[in-house]
């Protein structure tokens, strides 16, 4: 992550008599390019020591992420992050000024992603001044025909910059970075996403490069909308009533079989979410459906969570899933609903036209009427948007229970 993200672990441990440490500041970077034509994805490191503890955090921007456990064993480090299926592991340097090592995150039943990974000693990047960069953006990604919207804000202390894109399958979480030599630099790395933006300015906007740890590349290009907006997240995906609740049944995580009409998913208002564990905007949404159960559990809301996780195997996604649950503290049911493909899930769910993004939520009444449809999820790193999000969820939520 380009200076906007922190990780915290701690270590010490002696060398040539004196006690040697990894606390203080480091300059991390994913290789997101290839050996032959290497790619940096920086991103700050904090170590620090408590209490003869070791501890870690990302942190994004304004975002910071609990992760562990964190491993050390002589100078070799390992954090965890198990939310993710996702591992950092680094060899320190003798003299303890570097490290190497490699990210390893899951992300299918077979496949492993293996990022190489380097650090040293952090030295504050020498951002230029932003100004051409800043503002709102309709942003095209050139193997997309849907617009997204780039938002580009100055941290008021420094020249670094937040922001995010926000697409209508959801949005790319909290990016922060700066100017290098005239090039735009934001990326975000919270164990599951390792993303890039690179961008140059031209006469009609922004060109630029986007990646996505070291097995996705795509360009992009952006012109300068004060009033770029995405289509209606209500409007994108519709309900088919090919089938009844009670036909679409789904094992809990004690591998029980539930149909989604069981009296104990009953409520006067019910929102079914399509999710997956894996996925940082799941993340974001399944920590504001908490907030709503909490909310409204007890004036008649009910929530239900169908997870379509990465292996297809029933104990590894279920650990996963429960993963989940105590990371966002859900306290409403989750079901295993299948494997992460969008056709399969259609496929599986069949009330829907399309599964087009994990997170999607449906909203019901209590004799299954179906009263609005949320594809994707504005998180709370797209500020103004997310707050409209909270608006329109609780404004249905209210109109549902008072029918």
């Amino acid at each position: 992550m380009l200076a906007g993200i922190t990780l915290i672990f701690l270590a010490a441990s002696p060398l040539l008599g004196q006690e040697q440490t990894v606390a203080g500041d480091w300059q991390f970077q994913l290789n997101v390019g290839t050996e032959a034509a290497p790619e940096p994805l920086p991103f700050r490191v904090k170590l620090i020591e408590q209490d003869q503890m070791w501890a870690a955090s990302l942190i994004n921007g304004p975002e910071e992420i609990s992760v562990g456990p964190v491993v050390m064993d002589h100078r070799s480090v390992v954090i965890e992050i198990p939310h993710y299926a996702s591992t950092l592991s680094l060899r320190v340097s003798s003299d303890y000024q570097s490290m190497v090592g490699q990210w390893k995150k899951r992300r299918s039943r077979d496949e492993r992603a293996t990022v190489p990974v380097s650090a040293t000693r952090y030295v504050r990047p020498d951002w230029s001044d932003p100004v051409e960069f800043l503002g709102r953006w309709s942003l095209k990604f050139e193997d997309s025909d849907d617009l997204a919207v780039a938002v580009i804000k100055q941290n008021p202390e420094s020249n670094q910059v937040f922001g995010t894109v926000l697409t209508t399958t959801g949005d790319y979480r909290y990016l922060a970075g700066g100017i290098v030599d005239g090039q735009l630099r934001m990326s975000c790395f919270d164990g599951a996403h390792a993303f890039l933006f690179t961008g140059n300015k031209t006469p009609k906007g922004i060109q630029g490069c986007f990646r996505s740890g070291n097995w996705y590349r795509v360009n992009w290009t952006a012109t300068a909308n004060g009033n770029a907006s995405l289509p209606d997240a209500f409007g994108q995906t519709e309900w088919t009533d090919k089938i009844s609740l009670s036909e679409l049944q789904f094992p809990n995580l004690e591998k029980e079989l539930k149909s989604l009409d069981a009296p104990e998913f009953a409520g006067q208002c019910r929102i079914i979410e399509i999710f997956g564990s894996w996925c940082p905007n799941c993340h974001d949404a399944g920590r504001y459906l908490s907030e709503l159960h909490e909310t409204y559990g007890a004036r008649g809301l009910s929530i239900v969570g169908l997870a379509f996780e990465l292996t297809g195997d029933f104990e590894t996604d279920a650990a996963q899933v429960r993963k989940f649950a105590v990371r966002n503290e859900t306290k409403y049911p989750l079901l295993l609903a299948g494997i992460a493909d969008k056709t399969m899930a259609t496929q599986r769910l069949q009330v829907l036209d399309r599964v087009r993004s994990y997170p999607t939520m449906i909203f019901l009444d209590q004799t299954g009427n179906v009263k609005a449809i949320y594809t994707g999820f504005s998180g709370p790193a797209t500020g103004e948007a997310h707050q409209k999000l909270r608006r329109r969820f609780e404004a249905i939520i209210e109109q549902v229970l008072q029918d």
